[in-house]
C-alpha cells in the first residue's frame, strides 16, 4: 500500500487490534497513524506500547489523514460524522467498522462523495484470528475496497460480500465468537456435572472445539460429511446428536443468527424506534 496517513476514531479493543496489526504486518508505521479517542489515559497507554500519534483533536486529524478509520459504537457515529464532516475533503477514504452502519448513511450524513467502506469484523480479530466481511459504497472503487482489505487482513481473514448481504455476515461471522464461546461454556458445565474437575474439563473442551474447526478447514469437507463420519450407528455421539435434534438445536441456532441480523439492519435504519 502507499504512504498513506491514517486517522483512527475510537481506540477501543477493535481500535487498538488494528493498530497493533497494521504495524506487526508492517503495513503502516507509527508515525502514520493517529488515534483518536475521549479516554485520555488509554490514547496515552497505547501511544507508549505502539508508538503512534494520538490527539484529543479529531477535527484537526480528519484533516491531516488521507484515511479515516471509523471504530466508534454505532451510536456515536452520527454525532461524531457530524464534527469532522466539515475537514472531510473528497479524496479521504473511510472505513467504518461498526456494527450495522451502512455506507448510505455515512454518505448522507457527510454530504459528500466520499468512498466509503463498510467493514464487519468479530472478536478473534483481537488475536490476528479474525474474519472481517467487506462491502464498498457507491462511491467507493474497487482500489479503496483493496486499501481496506489490506487493512482488515492485518488482523485476519478477509471476504468480499455486496452490501446488502452485510447484516447477514454481522449475524453469522460478526457475532459467531459469542455463540462458539456459549457453545463452549455450556460443554465446560456438561464436563463439570459429569465430574470432571475445570482444568481437565476445560483442555478437554477448548481443543475438542480447535481441533474439529481446523479438521473443518483442512479437509475441506462438508460438516454434515464430518459429523456423519464421527457417528456411529447405536454409539453416544448418535445418542447425544438425536437429542439435540429433537430439541430443534440447528434450527435454533438458524433462528439466532436471523436475529442478530435482524438487529443489525435494526441499528443501521435510523428510523427504526429500536436503532441505537
Amino acid at each position: 500500500m502507499p504512504p498513506k496517513n491514517i486517522c483512527l476514531i475510537g481506540c477501543g479493543n477493535m481500535g487498538e487490534a488494528l493498530i497493533c496489526g497494521m504495524l506487526d504486518s508492517r503495513l503502516m508505521t507509527a508515525y502514520r497513524i493517529t488515534g483518536v479517542d475521549i479516554d485520555r489515559k488509554r490514547l496515552l497507554r497505547i501511544k507508549r506500547t505502539t508508538g503512534i500519534n494520538v490527539t484529543n483533536d479529531v477535527t484537526d486529524s480528519v484533516r491531516k489523514a488521507d484515511i479515516i478509520i471509523i471504530a466508534v459504537k454505532p451510536r456515536d457515529v452520527e454525532g461524531m460524522l457530524s464534527e469532522i464532516k466539515s475537514s472531510l475533503t473528497m479524496g479521504k477514504l473511510m472505513i467504518c467498522v461498526a456494527a450495522g452502519i451502512t455506507t448510505s448513511r455515512i454518505e448522507n450524513l457527510v454530504g459528500k462523495r466520499n468512498p466509503v467502506i463498510r467493514v464487519m469484523p468479530n472478536a478473534p480479530a483481537l488475536i490476528r484470528e479474525g474474519v472481517s466481511a467487506v462491502a464498498r459504497g457507491r462511491y467507493a472503487t474497487k482500489k479503496a475496497e483493496d486499501i481496506a482489505v489490506k487493512i482488515m487482513s492485518s488482523v485476519g481473514v478477509v471476504v468480499r460480500v455486496r452490501e446488502e448481504l452485510m447484516d447477514a455476515a454481522t449475524g453469522l461471522s460478526g457475532s459467531g465468537p459469542a455463540y462458539i464461546f456459549y457453545v463452549i461454556e455450556s460443554m465446560l458445565k456438561s464436563g463439570r456435572v459429569l465430574g470432571l474437575d475445570e482444568k481437565t474439563a476445560a483442555k478437554l473442551v477448548l481443543h475438542t472445539v480447535s481441533g474439529a474447526a481446523d479438521m473443518a478447514l483442512k479437509t475441506g469437507q462438508e460438516p454434515s460429511l464430518l459429523r456423519k463420519k464421527v457417528t456411529s450407528p447405536g454409539g453416544t455421539t448418535e445418542a447425544a446428536i438425536k437429542y439435540l435434534e429433537k430439541r430443534k438445536f440447528q434450527k435454533t441456532l438458524i433462528d439466532a443468527v436471523r436475529t442478530a441480523a435482524r438487529r443489525s439492519k435494526e441499528i443501521g435504519n435510523p428510523a427504526s424506534p429500536e436503532a441505537s
